[in-house]
Formats: C-alpha cells, structure tokens, sequence
C-alpha cells in the first residue's frame, strides 16, 4: 500500500506516474511482468516473477493526489419482447469516465491547455517558463525579488535570473517545480 507524503492513507495515484525499483533495479509493470497497480487504491501487488524478501529494498516514486476527483457515470437499458413475448432482447449501456472539466488542485489557462495540445507525448515541449513578470504593489512599482539577466556566452544567447530583492531591476518573480532526485542537469537545462 502507498502514503502520502503525510502519511495519508486515501489517496489516488496518478495513472502511469510511478517507478517502481527493487534493489535498485526498476520494475515493469503488467500481469506478466514484475507488479500490477491499481491507482484508485494505491495498492501495488507483486507478481511471482521476482523473489521479494525481508531483505529486498523496494522505492516507489509517484504522483497522487489526496483528494477524490470527479468523475461522470451513465446507464441506461432497454428491452423488448418480440414474437408474442417468446423472445426477449435486453441492452444495457454503461460509460464511467473522469471529468476533465475538473482537474484537480489545478486551473489551466487556455493558453497552457494549447501548450499541452501542442507537446503531444514530448514532455520537454510541455514546460512555460517560471519567470513573470511581478504585479504592481500599491504605489505602482512592480515589486519583485529578480533580476532578468540577458548575456551571450560562446556567441550564444541566455537569459538567467538573478535572485536580488529590493533591487529596482528586480521586477520578475521566478518559480520553480521540484523534478525529483538523480535527474542530470543537462536534462533540466
């Protein structure tokens, strides 16, 4: 069974978002393969494929979210009796789906909803910059903590961000998005 990070017990976790190590080596996921999960329960179970011990050294790496989503379900069923009620022809259709028109925990822009239209499944075309522009505190002064830096290294254009508040040229609030641990910095950029 998997936690939150606070040790809750009822969470989700996000399809397709776990790594899965044993010993340091990464499992596959499947029946015929090293684990199965099931998201909504955060349960993982082990196949009999490899040997797990007191011993073994399992890390699990996913995302989950701590509260339930919404999600749309249908029914409907019909039927009819035909050659004098010999016959009998019952249907039943069924559809569960999430509502994408309920994210969790986020609100997406039009704009960062085309962004994410636009990567496909290349997830290094579906990042927006952290840095914008900071808004104008009541004395109409943006009022932010960096400082955009535009310089050309090896006949190359960079921008970097300078952390200096109370600057007059720190006009710029940078945010930053955790990408978890042994990822290469070249990677990153």
């Amino acid at each position: 069974r998997l936690y939150g990070k606070n040790s809750e017990n009822d969470i989700i976790v996000v399809a397709g978002s776990e790594k899965v190590y044993l010993d340091g080596e990464q499992m596959t996921r499947g029946e015929n393969n090293d684990y199965v999960i099931e998201y909504a329960n955060a349960e993982i179970t082990f196949t009999t494929k490899r040997l797990i011990t007191s011993a073994s050294r399992i890390v699990v790496d996913f995302e989950y979210s701590a509260q339930q989503y919404q999600r749309n379900f249908f029914a409907g069923n019909g039927s009819v009796n035909l050659l004098n009620g010999r016959m009998n022809i019952s249907m039943g259709l069924f559809e569960e789906y999430d509502d994408k028109n309920s994210p969790i925990d986020i609100t997406l822009t039009d704009d960062q909803k085309a962004l994410l239209e636009q990567a496909g499944d290349d997830r290094e075309k579906a990042v927006e910059s952290g840095a914008k522009l900071a808004e104008y505190d009541s004395t109409g002064v943006r009022d932010g903590n960096y400082v955009r830096v535009d310089t050309t290294i090896s006949g190359e254009a960079f921008t970097y961000y300078y952390y200096d508040p109370g600057n007059d040229s720190a006009i710029y609030n940078v945010s930053f998005s955790y990408v978890g641990s042994g990822w290469d910095d070249d990677y990153i950029g």
